[in-house]
């Protein structure tokens, strides 16, 4: 099911849109460079795009990935988070084995970062409020800084004790249900 699921999440991100138009079609069944005009290149890409997310969405309600965050960024390329005022990019490092999956995530964030210096890390609360729903947004994020520390608030500063590739993870505050959903991810690079 992981090997589905990770056909699907590869998918939507090898789609290109007319807002990021850098990303390929690598391995997909249509070749792009076939597709006659914009309009039937749109049409293409839009149906792509629209199996993927169902596909993804079914995934999703039938628990088989538990408590997925593939949040609407990941979806549209376009992220949110951002470490020392540096933005998120696409992780181009793809997971082989389905232990990698477990730790593999969307985005990174560029560069590397030294033990015991701060790190800011701050969700563009306009590009998220796009995705979440309104009820939503009146509470401040936790992070789960993956060192074991956790901190709440829009933003919020940690320094990491020592090196390594940390997962961050922002979660929102449902008041409906009482529950913290994870709705972004990067992995953080921490050297010497």
């Amino acid at each position: 099911m992981i090997q589905v699921a990770w056909q699907i999440v590869m998918s939507l991100r090898d789609a290109p849109t007319d807002e990021n138009p850098q990303c390929t079609q690598q391995g997909t069944d249509t070749d792009m460079s076939t597709v006659r005009g914009k309009k039937e290149m749109t049409r293409v890409r839009s149906q792509r795009r629209s199996i993927a997310i169902a596909g993804l969405a079914a995934l999703v309600a039938s628990g088989v990935l538990g408590s997925a965050s593939a949040r609407a960024c990941a979806l549209d390329n376009k992220p949110s988070l951002s470490a020392n005022g540096r933005l998120v990019r696409i992780n181009q490092q793809y997971p082989r084995t389905d232990a990698e999956v477990a730790h593999w995530t969307y985005f990174v964030v560029p560069g590397a970062y030294h033990v015991g210096q701060g790190v800011a890390l701050t969700e563009n609360r306009q590009e998220v409020a796009q995705t979440l729903l309104p009820s939503v947004m009146l509470r401040p994020w936790r992070w789960e800084l993956g060192d074991g520390a956790v901190a709440y608030g829009w933003s919020v500063k940690h320094v990491y004790a020592h090196p390594g590739q940390y997962m961050v993870t922002a979660d929102c505050y449902n008041p409906g249900d009482g529950k913290w959903y994870n709705f972004d991810k990067a992995t953080l690079t921490v050297t010497r």
